[in-house]
């Protein structure tokens, strides 16, 4: 099944279809539903309309750039821990392993669960 994805927002099909100016709106959204279109996009008629829908783009154009920075420092942080010797491992608290650094990689292999002994050690004992 194929998508188009917005955001992460994840919409099932492929076809996104938007009538001619006034002609045949509702006939078009008909066909839509029986064709199955993921999205369709009809005239904006009012000026309310038109001013949310750029007040919506704008909002948009500063989520991505929000979304870009976070990805940025991401890359950052995780290439920083991937230069360092000393073993990284995050995971969730049944010990599941969510990531690695290459130090952790190179002391376990790619388990994608921790050693027990690591999950059954005292941290504040050692």
């Amino acid at each position: 099944m194929e998508y188009i994805t917005i955001g992460n927002v994840k919409i099932e099909k492929t076809a996104s279809l938007a009538p001619m100016a006034s002609v045949a709106d509702k006939a078009m959204r008909t066909m839509c539903k029986k064709y199955g279109a993921a999205l369709l996009t009809g005239e904006i008629k009012s000026t309310i309309m038109v001013e949310l829908a750029d007040e919506l783009s704008q909002t948009l154009r500063l989520f991505r750039g929000r979304l870009l920075e976070e990805e940025i420092k991401h890359q950052y942080y995780e290439n920083l821990l991937n230069k360092v010797d000393t073993a990284v491992v995050v995971t969730d608290r049944s010990g599941r392993v969510e990531w690695m650094n290459r130090a952790a990689v190179g002391l376990v292999g790619q388990e994608s669960r921790l050693p027990q002994e690591w999950l059954t050690t005292s941290w504040n004992e050692t």
